[in-house]
């Protein structure tokens, strides 16, 4: 098991940066580029997410991006980490 971790403020350029980082991770591992591609599509989505509707934008705001690679299944797990306020999930 492999375990990376990056903070990084919440600003819109800085998926580019957390994009950059899992596509270098996933190439070394010798990931098919379409699932490449497929996770990147899924982190921007997650990160902006947490950029505009926990933060509000608010660029004082850190992200905390964990990367767990598990050799035994060939597998990349993402943990995105924000700190804002809780969610009911009976609000869901």
């Amino acid at each position: 098991m492999e375990v990376i971790s990056l903070s990084f403020p919440a600003k819109a350029e800085n998926i580019r940066i957390a994009r950059t980082v899992v596509r270098n991770f996933l190439l070394l591992k010798k990931v098919f580029e379409e699932d490449i591609f497929d996770t990147e599509l899924a982190l921007d989505e997650a990160v902006s997410n947490i950029i505009v509707h926990t933060y509000k934008k608010d660029e004082s705001k850190y992200i905390v991006m964990t990367l767990t690679w598990k050799d035994d299944k060939n597998e990349l797990e993402i943990l995105l980490r924000d700190f804002g306020p809780k969610v009911d999930p009976s609000k869901i």
